[in-house]
């Protein structure tokens, strides 16, 4: 966890408050089965709309960020953020189900200067999925994109949509 990646504010929704607290306090990792189950259990209907939003987004708008993409989907009010980072934590669930790229990693902070925020690598870790041996952030974060960018151009030219890339 790191200050100011949300985490304190999207835990305690995902997994309830003294479970949140429990894992804040001590530092300890979030087994992936509990937090994929939670995970995938939030905002089901907003999780769709941000897929197929994401899917179909116009290679001119690749990347977009957390409040491009909030706006897209009719958020404006506080809070907003946070439930599109939910949804988003939810895809990569799925994804990683199915060996998937992250559609997730289309998504960027907009003070990250273009790159992964600190939540996305965090839950990509969680499911197991993180940067592999020798491999900084920065070159996994290109990686995915790379893996999301084939795959939405796979889906807009009508080919296949599970962009299927293991990792």
């Amino acid at each position: 966890l790191v200050a100011g990646d949300g985490g304190a504010v999207i835990w305690p929704q995902l997994i309830g408050y003294a479970r949140a607290k429990e894992f804040l306090m001590t530092g300890d990792l979030i087994p992936a089965p509990r937090a994929a189950t939670k995970a995938a259990a939030v905002g089901s209907a907003l999780r769709h709309r941000i897929r197929s939003y994401l899917a179909n987004l116009p290679a001119a708008d690749v990347p977009t960020t957390y409040g491009k993409l909030a706006h897209a989907m009719g958020l404006y009010l506080p809070g907003s953020i946070a439930k599109v980072t939910q949804a988003l934590d939810a895809t990569m669930v799925e994804d990683a189900e199915n060996g998937a790229p992250f559609l997730a990693s289309l998504v960027v902070s907009k003070v990250g200067h273009g790159n992964a925020a600190k939540g996305f690598l965090q839950q990509a870790r969680v499911l197991g999925r993180g940067p592999g041996f020798g491999e900084d952030d920065r070159a996994y974060y290109k990686r995915e994109f790379t893996g999301a960018v084939a795959m939405i151009t796979a889906i807009s030219r009508g080919g296949p949509a599970t962009g299927h890339t293991r990792f």
